[in-house]
């Protein structure tokens, strides 16, 4: 069974913040469908790279309604995908997703 994990940022409360999104199965077709169609439009005849999973997801995922300068409650902007376990996406909205979802977990001990 295929795993797709998208990340991105939410405008949420008048902010934005990170999202991450586990696939339904529904999901999981609707962006290898989507996937399929970028590689094709890049002339891949069809042949899936992780290139087109993060893009196929941005095509699926992405949400504006509003303006750069003016986000709207639920805009959402893809930066990244996990495909069965490779992550694939911008570098730097990746690594501070990660960081700080590590931080969280390093809670300090209730002991102290």
């Amino acid at each position: 069974m295929q795993t797709i994990v998208v990340y991105g940022h939410r405008f949420h409360d008048g902010q934005w913040s990170d999202w991450e999104h586990i696939c339904s199965s529904e999901e999981i077709d609707g962006v290898k469908d989507s996937a399929r169609a970028k590689a094709f439009e890049r002339g891949g005849q069809g042949q899936l790279l992780y290139c087109d999973y993060l893009e196929g997801s941005r095509y699926m995922f992405n949400v504006a309604y509003g303006t750069r300068e003016h986000p709207e409650e639920g805009d959402i902007a893809v930066y990244g995908v996990c495909v069965n376990g490779m992550v694939l996406g911008e570098w730097g909205a990746l690594k501070e997703h990660f960081e700080a979802r590590q931080s969280a977990v390093r809670r300090p001990s209730s002991r102290y």
